[in-house]
């Protein structure tokens, strides 16, 4: 062992080993310091510190093995061979050499480390996040950004997009110090991505559905949804008008149940003020199931005397007008062997594997009557709509069980509602507590009915007769707590809208007299260029102009692309009534860059009462103000048109008007009275509610006879596509005309936008 290590000290490899030691340390004390200065990965000092490990074996053997000698690099056995010694400083140069090689090898992959993440952020990140804003798919692009941003802090070459794909949502809680987590609601095998402990302010989250939880010690878990820009009907997943607006993304009202407090398969539900009748109705916080009523609880009742006991059966028995006794009401209430129970059992039981299916086969008597034994209540249709939130019901029918052969067990099927109940949709329809006329109200849809039918049956409740008691037939129940008088007027009978009866068109002499009121000045524009912002390849100038002689002005955001030298094609976008509730017009999603990075130039007119001229006031469409109003919106398009065709750099014989949802609606009128339009595309239109004559979308529709393009979604109840949609493109006069319905609610994914559109104008416009 001694000679060995008198060995080792005769070749230098001891020496060799302590040189190397020194100097890596070195090394490693530089590469720290490096990584901080060019803010190199975490991992890079670990990789030096990886290098310079697996260069020291080779190290200690060139120091074990060779030697250099006035003759050149010989093994060891040679050097000793040859005559004379070699000189002590030159044996240990080859080893400390390759210090000094594998030195220069760390400096330089340091080198390129601290170059490598810009140069993903702009060859691979950046290109990412603009590819999934194009395809509409916030979720995607959230992900990339957020990839961008941990690379590249305050990138300036994403900053513009945040607001295309993400908004800021603030997160309290009663008590504070939740834990607070987000997933896509598309993907609920994702993880969940922790946020911080409320109250958390101004935080960052992607367009689109997303799901939320907040976790507290000792509380019963809360789930949210949260994401939906417009409301389906008089229910958000967002919060209540008092913080914000509409469209704000901010989960107010998470007020936290202690362990045991409550079943943990009853969720509340915030209370908020609703309008009914004129009336301000103050609902209180309230407590509903978070599945639907199984055959196994259901049994429970039946084996317990359920349909023996009179006491759980409290209703009048009313069948076709006549009330009827309660012995003669049990008669009916058996199932298909005349045991007690829903119509769908067998022998006073239901049917093996279907104890955790939703009870179906039950009248709404029996439904009551369960609610009783259970010491809980039927929900009415204004507690109903508040747990479902009516702007999620695109994302979450396509979770759901409908248009199906049957049921399944309950939570099976993935749909998730606004405070995380499960199948409030499909799977069986669910009695409610409310009369419709003669009929009682179901709610939700079930596992036999199409995607297209759900939405209406909440929108504008229809009902069944009580004693029906079809195999679709379930209930959910809930815990009410409303004052008395409160209670009265949510279990009112509820008065069902009347399909919107298709108006006659105004005469020809009529429509002229209409058209007069179009009438505007043609005094100078007087306009100039306030701003310019370039954007992603394309620049953004703001433009105002005289909207009349009084001189009012007014302004538009012209996207231009950064190919000057040419005459654009050009797109008038024609906003939906979403700037109606922002105050600046860096507040808006752009959404027609593609276009843009196309060739085409878009302008975007600010109207009266939107983004920054904005002021609160808009009108009933019913009322005279808002007829005037509407005359002004159209003079000021046209006003808008006569600045663009005053530019040399603008085509106007290409001139496409883009109208999105209140301006989709507004379109018809538009290019009736602008023959300067040559063809439209309307993402989202339909006829409206309730107008003023001079307003209704019927006069102008069969006067249009530029080509047009229009979008619907098949679950939208801004425009119900059979009541709405279908009679505004049924009425075009245009001889092209396109109608693209997808699966979803008042928004078509924008991957079929893109492409249809493209197709459109190559089709129309560009050829």
């Amino acid at each position: 062992m001694a000679g060995f290590f008198e060995e080792l000290k005769r070749r230098k490899v001891i020496r060799v080993f302590v040189a190397y030691v020194v100097v890596s340390w070195l090394l490693l004390q530089v590469a720290d310091t490096l990584s901080s200065v060019l803010d190199l990965p975490d991992w890079a000092p670990k990789l030096v510190f990886f290098l310079l490990a697996i260069g020291l074996v080779p190290a200690l053997i060139l120091a074990w093995a060779y030697e250099i000698t006035p003759g050149g690099i010989k093994s060891d056995d040679e050097a000793r061979a040859s005559d004379g010694p070699a000189p002590k400083k030159e044996r240990s140069f080859l080893p400390i050499a390759s210090v000094g090689f594998l030195a220069a090898i760390i400096g330089a992959t340091l080198f390129w480390m601290a170059g490598a993440d810009d140069r993903w952020v702009r060859d691979v990140g950046v290109p990412e996040v603009e590819r999934h804003i194009v395809a509409g798919d916030f979720q995607a692009a959230f992900t990339a950004a957020m990839e961008v941003e941990k690379r590249d802090p305050g990138s300036p070459l994403i900053e513009y997009a945040w607001r295309e794909f993400s908004w800021k949502a603030s997160f309290p809680s009663q008590p504070e110090g939740a834990s607070v987590y987000r997933r896509d609601y598309d993907d609920p095998e994702t993880e969940w991505q922790y946020l911080g402990e409320t109250p958390l302010y101004d935080i960052k989250v992607p367009r689109g559905m997303s799901v939320y939880r907040f976790e507290l010690d000792g509380h019963e878990p809360i789930i949210r949804l949260a994401g939906g820009l417009v409301g389906q009907s008089d229910q958000l997943p967002v919060a209540d008008a008092v913080v914000y607006n509409r469209y704000n993304a901010l989960i107010a009202d998470v007020t936290f149940d202690r362990v045991g407090a409550i079943d943990p398969d009853e969720i509340r539900v915030p209370g908020r003020p609703l309008r009914i009748d004129d009336q301000d109705i103050p609902l209180n916080d309230f407590f509903i199931d978070r599945f639907e009523v199984t055959n196994r609880e259901y049994q429970e009742f039946v084996n317990s005397g359920g349909y023996e006991d009179q006491g759980f059966w409290e209703h009048d028995f009313i069948r076709d007008g006549e009330e009827i006794s309660w012995e003669a009401a049990m008669a009916m209430f058996v199932d298909s062997t005349g045991q007690p129970g829903p119509s769908t059992w067998i022998g006073g039981t239901y049917p093996d594997d279907m104890a955790d299916h939703p009870v179906g086969g039950i009248s709404w008597y029996e439904a009551a009557a369960f609610a009783r034994f259970a010491k809980r209540d039927l929900p009415t249709v204004h507690h109903w709509r508040r747990a479902f939130a009516a702007a999620a019901l695109s994302w979450e029918i396509a979770r759901s069980n409908v248009e199906s052969s049957g049921t399944v067990p309950v939570g099976t099927a993935g749909g998730l509602g606004w405070v995380g109940t499960q199948d409030m949709l499909g799977n069986v329809s669910e009695w409610g507590a409310n009369w419709v006329g003669d009929l009682k109200v179901s709610l939700g849809g079930s596992f036999d009915d199409a995607p297209y039918m759900v939405e209406p049956s909440i929108s504008n409740p229809s009902g069944l007769p009580p004693f029906d008691r079809s195999a679709s037939n379930g209930v959910r129940l809930a815990r009410l707590n409303d004052e008395r008088k409160v209670s009265e007027t949510l279990h009112a009978k509820i008065a069902q809208e009347h399909r919107r009866e298709v108006v006659e068109p105004a005469s020809d002499a009529e429509f002229a007299a209409m058209l007069r009121n179009f009438d505007y000045s043609d005094a100078p524009l007087n306009a100039r260029e306030d701003d310019s912002v370039e954007i992603r390849g394309f620049t953004r100038h703001r433009i105002s102009y005289d909207i009349d002689e009084s001189g009012s002005r007014m302004h538009m955001y012209l996207y231009l692309p950064d190919d000057s030298g040419r005459r654009h094609p050009i797109m008038f976008y024609w906003h939906s009534s979403h700037p109606f509730f922002l105050t600046s017009y860096e507040q808006f999603r752009f959404h027609l860059d593609f276009m843009v990075k196309r060739g085409w130039a878009v302008a975007v007119p600010v109207f009266e009462h939107a983004f920054e001229r904005g002021d609160g006031r808009l009108h009933s469409m019913t009322s005279i103000e808002y007829r005037d109003q509407f005359i002004r919106w159209m003079r000021e398009m046209r006003r808008s048109v006569d600045y663009l065709e005053t530019r040399a750099d603008l085509d106007m014989d290409t001139l496409v008007l883009y109208g999105f949802s209140w301006g989709g609606r507004l379109a018809s009128t538009g290019l009736v009275i602008e023959p300067r339009f040559k063809a439209a595309i309307l993402n989202q239109a339909g006829l409206g509610w309730f107008h003023h004559y001079d307003t209704i979308s019927e006069h102008y529709l069969p006067r249009v006879t530029q080509p047009v393009l229009q979008f619907n979604g098949r679950f939208d109840s801004d425009f119900r596509l059979e009541e709405s949609a279908k009679p505004f493109f049924e009425m075009l006069g245009s001889e092209h005309k396109k109608h693209v319905v997808g699966p979803t609610g008042h928004f078509v994914p924008m991957k079929t936008v893109i492409g249809e559109t493209l197709a459109w104008v190559d089709e129309h416009i560009e050829r």
